[in-house]
């Protein structure tokens, strides 16, 4: 096996490469006692001054803010359990007990499973449901479609077809009549 003198001067190169890239950087000139401080007029920038002031000043901020007091914030928990009003707390300031949910979910709609079809494609069976609705409606539909802008079909089976609410994920079984 011959080198020739590329071979040579490419692996020198590749060598001194990955030497420079795998170093450690040089040592900067740090005392024993910690990192350096550059004193104000030598060397120094002209914003150094405004950010000292505004690092000092958030500083003393941040330590006259209120400590949170008791548990610490579970971001799993989605509501603060509601204990007992103390005896000293009047009528108008306890929160209301029987509140209604902000969000009212419209009233299920009358569906009905009319028939299940079904067709073998490509050596699969894919069944199809064919439903029927308010004001003579009628859906033919296969699983993974959607109903209208609410419903998604799960699966449809040979007497029953699935629906999923899209927007709680509660789901409704229809059955063949």
């Amino acid at each position: 096996m011959r080198v020739n003198s590329r071979t040579i001067a490419l692996l020198a190169a590749m060598t001194a490469g990955a030497a420079w890239l795998f170093a450690e950087p040089a040592p900067r000139n740090v005392s024993a006692r910690g990192p350096a401080t550059v004193e104000a007029g030598v060397g120094s920038h002209p914003l150094d001054g405004q950010i000292r002031d505004e690092t000092e000043r958030l500083r003393r901020r941040l330590d006259a803010a209120p400590r949170l007091a008791g548990a610490r914030r579970d971001p799993f928990a989605f509501a603060v359990p509601v204990s007992a009003a103390s005896p000293s707390t009047s009528k108008a300031e306890r929160p209301p007990q029987n509140l209604r949910s902000p969000v009212q979910q419209d009233p299920e709609p009358q569906l009905d499973l009319l028939g299940v079809g079904e067709d073998l494609r490509e050596g699969h069976r894919v069944r199809t449901a064919i439903m029927g609705g308010p004001n003579r409606e009628l859906w033919i539909l296969q699983e993974g479609e959607m109903l209208g802008l609410r419903y998604r079909v799960a699966r449809i089976g040979t007497e029953a077809a699935e629906l999923v609410d899209v927007s709680t994920g509660a789901s409704r079984r229809l059955f063949l009549r």
